[in-house]
């Protein structure tokens, strides 16, 4: 907020940049001294910076910066980080995955299987590295790819034939 003059007419942001350039030799300049000096704004100004400069109004007071993102308008870093980071869109089914009841490790296993971020060979193989691939769990060798190590695998089909037992389930 300019009150004074006495922030830099250079450095500050106007335009989403300052006006100054390496090569002006007036970068100690004030608002106020710019002010003065009407013909060096036309001489040294795009079109659209001599509309800010036209449009700067002097009144008694101490200058201050604003953070425009704040309502108490003072720069909070997490303002700033949620304004620039990259949101995503949320899924509505992330709160099933994410909540007390499951244990945070699970959770982290289910997140990293539901976006193929699980390390099975397959994986390693796509990244670029060079691996001969077996699954370890296996009497036969088989690939071992997120979809044999969670289900067609001998221990994966074992496990869910268990569970489908104790549920009464039929294959």
């Amino acid at each position: 907020m300019i009150r004074s003059g006495n922030s830099s007419f250079w450095k500050e942001n106007w335009l989403g940049r300052p006006l100054w350039f390496l090569a002006c030799p007036l970068l100690a300049l004030t608002v106020k001294e710019a002010l003065d000096i009407p013909p060096l704004l036309d001489v040294l100004l795009d079109h659209p910076q001599k509309e800010v400069a036209k449009s700067i109004k002097l009144i008694e007071g101490q200058d201050k910066l604003i953070f425009s993102l704040a309502p108490s308008s003072i720069f909070s870093s997490s303002l700033f980080y949620e304004e620039k980071r990259h949101k995503a869109n949320a899924f509505s089914w992330v709160k099933y995955i994410w909540n007390s009841f499951i244990p945070t490790t699970i959770a982290f296993f289910i997140w990293k299987t539901i976006f193929n971020g699980i390390s099975v060979d397959q994986n390693i193989q796509r990244r670029g590295i060079p691996l001969a691939s077996k699954c370890r769990c296996c009497l036969n060798s088989n690939v071992e790819t997120l979809e044999h190590l969670l289900f067609q695998g001998d221990v994966a089909v074992n496990i869910w034939g268990n569970f489908s037992k104790a549920l009464n389930l039929t294959p």
